[in-house]
């Protein structure tokens, strides 16, 4: 007869009613079965940890079962598993109902976690913090000391917030607390925008703003309020009601007062204050100084810095005495400014734009400024300008002489002795130095010459055809070394000469020669010809020298970029641009036929990046070697132990090593392979996963992407199909189960328990470790138990067999 467990009744309720009610939800689970299954904790939370023994089981197939486990974990399923509830000796449990709700308790009762969807509800409990979230209208949250509570967009409060989301979540009525230091703060209105009513008050201070406008900052501290009152105890008082009166006492010495027509104010050590702000008028004062402004017309001012007058637009008067100056003006007519330090007095025209001003060694006059200066100082130092047309000056490191602007200018520069004429700046110039000079005439004719200690340089250039250039240049390195005998001297000379007609003709000659300083060593030379016409197209060059004068190289360029030759007797290069390049050299030997083929060898093959413009490639160098077809559609690879085959776009790709490799074939499949562990995959029919010695991971995301998984490591495996809806688990000791839709077809063998069922026909059970056994047919129309000793025997219900077994 079946038997009821001890179940709560309203947990059996609540099963049943999902049951009957909602039969649809097993076709949604496999749409939805990877969000589900993301909402569950990882490893094994919610899953019986490997194979358990059995202690009981009852239910009414497929609408609801229940399983309990001798290590005190039960579980009750319906909808063929879509409805679970499992739960754990030590209190925790996991149970959801596919697609729409998940919920678990774990990490000993202080870890909860529950989904609605599409609303999410999140919650967590422990010692330290937890936090609750309805998205997107509440949110609860706690740690340590801070605690926040919203209701958007009603309401927030807080205790010692965080500052950030306090300040800037926008609700209607928000109030904070605070314990360091004691603080509370309360608004109420729209945010942001304008605050009906604020209050804040903490230790020794309390203030009330009305009205309050673009308020960014902590309450009652910023924005602008129609109305504030600030009490601060003894630090002082601040009150307003825009626009009819401010007031307020900062110290114990400090007072203000305003209202739109007069104001006053007082501080410490006897300043006093009063405006009109109609009159735009304005006093302040103290002992020792005072300022009147009236109307930006009047001000009258006397510091420790000075005094002053004004009184425009008629007089203007004054003394600075950090700067010992003295100035006064009458009506813009006429005035002065005497600087008592340098022994100078100014006199002003300002109407005429003239100025003079007299010091003992010189004096500066300026007429209708800028166009007219004069200036001296000294015998040394003098300026005359009366622009546009002449312009001088002169001083100790040289003379600048101008004539209409850009007509002509002579520079004069004394400490090298050279000197510039310039006409029509600049199309012609001319200079002259003690080492050489420099000419040109644009666009036609330019010449430098130079001279120095180590050589000299001479060019010619004439439009459009000439060009002519002659240099020589003799170096010493390493005389530092020589002095502190730690090292030799290098001595040598290079010389260079081009004459160029072009286009018919051109001509360049380089030599250079090295040896150590102070030996009878032969010198190492170079020398280095050219010969082109019609240049830069047809170019021939030879290159010669060394020690021994047996290195010549030869290059030819016919036309040039196009076709290039070099050799030297030990290597050469051919390149017809842009097809082919042929050539060896130390490192390696190349052809390049683009962009057709290109083929590599030597150690230094492969080292840049033109071989990917070949549609073949192959090289071979150190220890790799490379063959592909371009552009990705064959790649083959090997570099030691390691063998790489890339397909087209890399759609196929294969790597093997000594210590594994993987391969994919996009988009049907995968695979990889390791020392302890391997998986392969053909997408979406089967996944394999070898675990080595790890524990196999039940939740393994492709068991919902995958109708076929099997899973196994060195002490269990798993084989399932239709996420569950076959399923098969056995380990290293012998156990072993297989399902079907859970519990349409069972059988097991787990530590002594044997079990077959094929539901609803006939249900077969037994344990050797207890002697328990039980067999039906149908649940009720045969039913076979022997339990505690004794056998019972009962059809439709009815007992009618009962006798003690096992010789009692």
């Amino acid at each position: 007869m079946c038997t009821v467990p001890a179940v709560r009744p309203d947990r059996l309720l609540v099963l049943l009613v999902l049951g009957l009610v909602a039969p649809w939800i097993l076709a949604a689970a496999a749409a939805v079965g990877t969000a589900a299954g993301a909402s569950e904790p990882e490893g094994r939370t919610g899953e019986r940890p490997g194979l358990a023994r059995q202690a009981s089981y009852s239910g009414l197939w497929p609408f609801f079962s229940h399983e309990a486990f001798e290590d005190g974990s039960e579980k009750w399923t319906s909808l063929l598993g879509a409805v679970r509830v499992n739960t754990e000796p030590d209190g925790d449990w996991h149970h959801h109902v596919l697609p729409f709700y998940c919920a678990s308790l774990g990490e000993g009762r202080t870890d909860r976690q529950l989904g609605l969807y599409p609303l999410l509800y999140l919650g967590r409990r422990s010692p330290e913090r937890d936090h609750d979230a309805v998205l997107p209208l509440f949110w609860r949250w706690r740690a340590e000391e801070a605690r926040h509570v919203l209701l958007w967009p009603l309401l927030q409060a807080a205790r010692n917030p965080e500052p950030a989301p306090f300040r800037w979540v926008p609700v209607l009525f928000r109030h904070g607390a605070w314990s360091d230091p004691a603080e509370t703060r309360s608004r109420l209105g729209v945010p942001v925008l304008l605050e009906a009513f604020e209050r804040s008050s903490a230790e020794g201070r309390r203030a009330w703003t009305i009205l309050n406008a673009f308020n960014f900052a902590a309450e009652t501290r910023s924005g602008l309020p129609v109305g504030k009152l600030s009490l601060s105890g003894e630090a002082g008082w601040h009150a307003h009601l825009f626009p009819l009166f401010s007031a307020g006492r900062r110290e114990p010495e400090s007072r203000y007062f305003h209202t739109p027509l007069a104001g006053a104010w007082s501080g410490p050590e006897g300043r006093r204050g009063i405006s009109l702000p109609p009159l735009l008028t304005w006093a302040w004062w103290r002992p020792e100084e005072h300022h009147v402004h009236s109307l930006a017309l009047f001000h009258s001012w006397r510091s420790e810095r000075g005094e002053g007058l004004v009184a425009a637009p008629f007089y203007w008067a004054g003394e600075d005495k950090p700067s010992a100056k003295t100035w006064r003006f009458y009506s813009l007519l006429y005035g002065w400014v005497e600087d008592a330090s340098r022994e100078r007095r100014d006199h002003y025209l300002p109407l005429a734009l003239s100025r003079y001003g007299r010091e003992p060694d010189g004096y500066d006059l300026d007429v209708l400024c800028p166009l007219g200066h004069s200036s001296r100082r000294g015998q040394d130092a003098s300026t005359t300008r009366a622009l546009p047309f002449y312009d001088r000056k002169h001083t100790a490191e040289g003379d600048w002489l101008g004539v209409g602007g850009i007509v002509y200018r002579r520079h004069e520069l004394n400490a090298r002795g050279s000197v510039s004429h310039w006409v029509l700046l600049p199309l012609g110039r001319w200079t002259t130095w003690p080492e050489g000079h420099l000419a040109w005439a644009l666009p036609v004719f330019y010449r430098r010459s130079e001279t120095t200690d180590s050589g000299f340089a001479r060019t010619t250039f004439v439009a459009p055809s000439f060009f002519s250039h002659r240099s020589e240049r003799r170096w010493r390195a390493g005389a530092a070394g020589e002095a502190a005998g730690t090292g030799r001297t290098q001595e040598g000379r290079s010389a260079r000469s081009a004459i160029h007609l072009w286009p018919v003709f051109g001509l360049e000659r380089d030599a250079s020669a090295s040896k150590a300083a102070g030996t009878a060593e032969a010198a190492r030379e170079w020398e280095t010809k050219a010969f082109s016409t019609l240049y830069p197209f047809f170019q021939v060059s030879r290159r010669a020298g060394g020690t021994s004068q047996g290195y010549v190289e030869t290059s030819v360029h016919a036309p040039w970029p196009f076709v290039k030759w070099r050799g030297d007797g030990q290597s050469f290069d051919l390149r017809l641009f842009p097809t082919l390049f042929v050539g060896d050299a130390e490192r390696r030997t190349y052809l390049y036929l683009y962009p057709l083929l290109s083929v590599e060898e030597g150690p230094g093959a492969g080292a840049g990046f033109w071989h990917w413009l070949s549609l073949v490639h192959w090289h071979g160098g150190d220890d790799i070697q490379r063959f592909h077809l371009f552009p990705m559609l064959f790649l083959w690879r090997r570099q030691g132990e390691t063998t790489r085959v890339t397909g087209p776009l890399w759609l196929y790709h294969y790597r093997d090593s000594p210590d594994g490799g993987w391969f994919h074939l996009f988009p049907l499949g995968f695979g990889r392979w390791g020392p302890r562990d391997s998986g392969f995959g053909v997408f979406p029919i089967v996944y394999r996963r070898h675990h080595g010695a790890e524990e196999v991971n039940y939740w393994n995301p492709a068991r919902f992407f995958f109708i076929v998984n099997s899973l196994a490591s060195e002490q269990e495996g798993h084989w399932s199909v239709l996420w569950k809806l076959v399923e098969r688990t056995w380990t290293a000791g012998g156990d072993r189960e297989l399902r079907v839709l859970h519990r349409l077809f069972v059988s097991r063998d787990v530590q002594g328990q044997r079990e077959l069922l094929l539901n609803p026909l006939f249900h077969h059970f037994a344990d050797e470790r207890t002697g328990r056994r039980s067999f039906s047919i149908l649940k009720f129309i045969y039913r076979s138990e022997v339990e505690g000793g004794e056998k019972r025997v009962s059809v439709l219900f009815i007992p009618i067999w009962r006798e003690r077994v096992g010789g009692e």
